[in-house]
C-alpha cells in the first residue's frame, strides 16, 4: 500500500482542476479527481473508481480511500475534497499523518461569479479557447453572502481540524497556480521529483475582468460597498509606444486598423533581411506575435515612423471583425451576442449570412462604439476603438510626425520603407503576398450609405484631421 497520499482541500471554482493537472504531471503520482463528490465518483462521466461504484463508496467512504492507497503501490495517490464531500473523509485526512494536505483558496467573489457562469453555460473545464462559452451573470447580494459564509465555515473547519490534530498543509492561492516554479514547490511538498511533467492542457475559462462578467456590475459594487475602481481596476490602455525595428532605422506607429498587420509584416521582413534572422513565417502573421516577439518599444529617436490610416467606416468594420473573429473573448463580443444569438464564429459563417443580418450586426456594433466613446456603455472604451488621430497623438507625443499612408497606397509605402532603411525594394512576389493580407474581416461588399454616414460621424475627427487622404478611399 502507498505510504503517503495527498488531498487537495478547496471548493468549486478555486482552480482545483488545474492544480490536480499540475500534480498529475509529476512523475509517480496517481490522481482520482473528486473521488467523494456526492453527485458522481471521480468525475462526471465515470461509473466507478477501482470497481467502487457511487453507492459502494457512500456506504464505506474510508474503504474507498484505503482501496486507492493500496492500488497505488509505490506511487503517491490523491484526490480533491470539497466542502460538501464526505465529512468522515475530511475528518480523517485532517488528522492522518500519512496525508499530505494542500489547501487551495480563491477570492470568494471571483469564485462565486465563476461558479454562476459555469452553471449558466454548463462549462466546467476548458481545454481549447475556441470552445469558450461566454455569458454575463446577474449578481445577487444575498446569494453571495450565503455562499461566502459557507466558504468561511468550510475553511475554518479545515484550519481548526489541523490545529486540533497538530497537522499542517501547504496553502495556495488561485493566482499562484500560474507560477512556473509551482511544480517544483509541489514536488518538494509531496516528496517527489519535479522533472518530466507535461504542462496542463487546460485554459482559463473566464480571463476577462469582473465588469465584463457581471451584468449589474454597478449594483454589485454598491451592494459590496466598494467603488468600481477599487473592486475591479480599469485595464491598462493599449500600446502607447512606437514599435522599433531591431536592425533598420524604422518605427511603426501601431494604430489599429486593417493596414497595420501589412505594415508590421513589411518591417519585420525587412528587418530579417538586414539582420539575417529567420522570418516568423511566410504566410499571414498576427499583430500579437509580431509586437510581442520582434519589436522593441520606445521613442523614434531619429527613425522614420510609418503609420497606416483608414476611412472610419472601413476601419470600424475591420474592428468589428477583430471582435468577432480574431479570438476575442471580450465583453464587446458578448454584448453583440446578447443581441444576435446566431452571431457567426468564423469568417465563412459571416459571409454566408444574409446581407441584412450582417448590416444589423454592424449597426449594433456602431451603437456600442458610440456608447463606449461617450462613456455610456457597460464596458470601458478599448484603446483600439478611439479615433486614429488620438492614437497617433498618444504614440508619437511631441516627436516628428509619422508618414501617413492609406491602405490603397501600400506599394508606395513599401518603397518608402525600404528607402528609409537604405535597402532595395522587395521583389514583386514578396510584396504581393504582404499586400494580400486581409484580416480579420473578409467581407468586401459595399456598405449602405446610412451605416457609412453613422461610422463617419462616430470618428468625424479623423475625417477632419486627415481630410482628403481619407475621403479618397
Amino acid at each position: 500500500m502507498s505510504g503517503r497520499y495527498f488531498v487537495i482541500l478547496g471548493a468549486m471554482r478555486t482552480g482545483s482542476n488545474l492544480l490536480e493537472q499540475i500534480i498529475a504531471g509529476l512523475p509517480g503520482t496517481v490522481c482520482h479527481g473528486e473521488a467523494f463528490n456526492p453527485a458522481f465518483v471521480g468525475g462526471p462521466r465515470r461509473e466507478d473508481i477501482l470497481g467502487w461504484t457511487r453507492s459502494a463508496r457512500d456506504r464505506d467512504p474510508l474503504g474507498l480511500l484505503q482501496a486507492m492507497r493500496h492500488d497505488a503501490g509505490d506511487a503517491t495517490v490523491g484526490f480533491r475534497l470539497f466542502d460538501k464531500h464526505a465529512p468522515d473523509v475530511l475528518d480523517h485526512v485532517l488528522a492522518d499523518p500519512d496525508c499530505v494536505r494542500i489547501v487551495l483558496r480563491r477570492d470568494p467573489l471571483q469564485s462565486f461569479v465563476s461558479l454562476k457562469i459555469a452553471v449558466e453555460t454548463d462549462q466546467w473545464v476548458l481545454r481549447a479557447a475556441r470552445r469558450r462559452r461566454l455569458t454575463r451573470i446577474e449578481f445577487d447580494a444575498q446569494a453571495f453572502a450565503s455562499y461566502r459564509d459557507g466558504l468561511a465555515v468550510h475553511y475554518d473547519r479545515i484550519a481548526n481540524g489541523m490545529a486540533s490534530a497538530g497537522t499542517s498543509a501547504l496553502y495556495l492561492d488561485y493566482d499562484q497556480l500560474q507560477d512556473p516554479d509551482l511544480p517544483h514547490r509541489l514536488a518538494g511538498h509531496l516528496g517527489l521529483s519535479a522533472s518530466g511533467g507535461e504542462p496542463p492542457a487546460l485554459v482559463r475559462q473566464n480571463p476577462v475582468s469582473l465588469r465584463s462578467k457581471v451584468r449589474n456590475y454597478a449594483q454589485m459594487c454598491a451592494d459590496l460597498g466598494m467603488t468600481p475602481e477599487r473592486l475591479d481596476p480599469e485595464p491598462l490602455p493599449g500600446p502607447d509606444r512606437l514599435e522599433l525595428a531591431q536592425s533598420v532605422p524604422v518605427a511603426v506607429a501601431p494604430v489599429a486598423g486593417p493596414g497595420l498587420l501589412r505594415l508590421q509584416t513589411l518591417v519585420h521582413r525587412l528587418d530579417c533581411r538586414v539582420s539575417g534572422a529567420p522570418m516568423l513565417g511566410r504566410g499571414p502573421l498576427t499583430s500579437a506575435a509580431l509586437e510581442g516577439t520582434l519589436f522593441q518599444h520606445g521613442a523614434a529617436d531619429g527613425r522614420v515612423t510609418f503609420a497606416v490610416i483608414s476611412n472610419p467606416a472601413l476601419r470600424l468594420k475591420w474592428l468589428m471583425g477583430k471582435v468577432l473573429f480574431a479570438g476575442s473573448d471580450s465583453l464587446a463580443r458578448l454584448l453583440i451576442r446578447e443581441r444576435h444569438a446566431d452571431l457567426p464564429n468564423t469568417p465563412d459563417a459571416w459571409t454566408a449570412m444574409p446581407s441584412e443580418q450582417r448590416e444589423a450586426v454592424f449597426s449594433d456594433f456602431l451603437d456600442l462604439v458610440a456608447q463606449a466613446l461617450a462613456g455610456d456603455a457597460d464596458l470601458s472604451c478599448p484603446a483600439d476603438w478611439r479615433p486614429q488621430m488620438e492614437q497617433l497623438a498618444a504614440l508619437t507625443g511631441s516627436g516628428p510626425a509619422p508618414r501617413l499612408y492609406r491602405e490603397a497606397d501600400f506599394a508606395q509605402m513599401a518603397a518608402d520603407v525600404c528607402m528609409a532603411a537604405g535597402q532595395d525594394p522587395f521583389p514583386a512576389g514578396q510584396q504581393s503576398s504582404i499586400a494580400g493580407i486581409v484580416l480579420p474581416m473578409p467581407d468586401t461588399e459595399a456598405m449602405p450609405d446610412e451605416l457609412v454616414a453613422r461610422a463617419n460621424a462616430i470618428h468625424a475627427r479623423d475625417l477632419q484631421e486627415f481630410g482628403d487622404l481619407l475621403h479618397a478611399e
